[in-house]
């Protein structure tokens, strides 16, 4: 009957907070929510599939996995920044004020106290370039080109860690240019 599989399906739930803490470096409770909304979905569509209940009781236990499903992933963009670093960041390149012609304008930074990673494939922090207070690049360097159209602009760049998450505080530098 449908006690044996709820208990069935309810047993790895009660496991997973344990389990979750045991995967390693940056798991938490965004984990956790993705793997509980895992064992409702299996257990929404166990029910479903044995066909002993009411339309409610599958559809509900499917929309929370979904919910929570969707939660894990909005948890950590929703908590704000990360950890704390005593880096700084500072835009070498154009300086404050600059008037610059159109065209491709080098963006240059300058990071002390922490490494910036060379790639996607290495662990480590990196840079977020933002013009005009929308993000533009990523870049896995300390310098890249960005493509403004005549007008003033505010170019900031942002040192993040690994997981594109703001350090708190963040770790920003902004400078204002004019295109000619």
């Amino acid at each position: 009957m449908l006690g044996g599989a709820a208990l069935a399906a309810g047993m790895p739930a009660s496991f997973t907070p344990v389990f979750a803490h045991a995967v390693g470096p940056g798991s938490g409770v965004e984990l956790e929510l993705l793997l509980v909304a895992g064992v409702v979905l299996v257990y929404g569509l166990l029910v479903r599939s044995r066909g002993e209940v009411t339309r409610a009781g599958w559809i509900v236990p499917i929309v929370a996995g979904l919910v929570l499903g969707v939660a894990s992933f909005a948890l950590p963009q929703l908590t704000g920044g990360s950890s704390s670093t005593n880096a700084t960041i500072q835009i070498a390149s154009p300086g404050e004020g600059a008037s610059l012609p159109a065209g491709p304008i080098q963006v240059s930074v300058t990071v002390k106290g922490q490494d910036v990673a060379g790639s996607a494939n290495e662990a480590g922090s990196h840079i977020h370039i933002y013009i005009d207070g929308k993000l533009d690049q990523m870049p896995y360097k300390t310098s890249t080109e960005v493509t403004l159209k005549p007008g003033e602009h505010e170019i900031t760049a942002e040192l993040v860690d690994p997981n594109h998450a703001a350090y708190s505080p963040p770790v920003r530098d902004t400078v204002t240019v004019t295109v000619e």
